[in-house]
């Protein structure tokens, strides 16, 4: 007789996705207007991003890769902002917190 076997219900574990945006935002870039995008992240994302997780990469050696880099140790994600896109990964993510990431996607 043939046991029975309960099928396993397993998460990712991991997730990423990034976006392109339609032209590089340059003009932002240049012109120094970072603090444009960290504002947009702390608004989207309020208490769950602290100043301590937000990193520039001061030492970039071409364009692709100046970035801002944000961990939100709380969401077990790194948002990376760069000239050409955006990328959120996320580990172990809580399926219910998702509409916090897509804010701050959208952001």
């Amino acid at each position: 007789m043939a046991e029975e076997l309960t099928p396993a219900d397993i998460q990712m574990p991991f997730l990423e996705y990034r976006a392109n945006y339609k032209e590089p935002i340059i003009s932002i870039w240049f012109d120094r207007r970072q603090g444009d995008i960290v504002d947009a992240l702390l608004k989207a994302l309020g208490p769950q991003l602290m100043f301590e997780n937000i990193t520039w990469n001061q030492a970039a050696k071409n364009l692709a890769e100046a970035q801002l880099s944000f961990s939100v140790p709380s969401l077990f994600s790194t948002i990376l902002v760069g000239i050409r896109g955006v990328t959120i990964s996320v580990l172990n993510p809580d399926w219910s917190r998702v509409p916090l990431l897509t804010s701050a996607f959208q952001s």
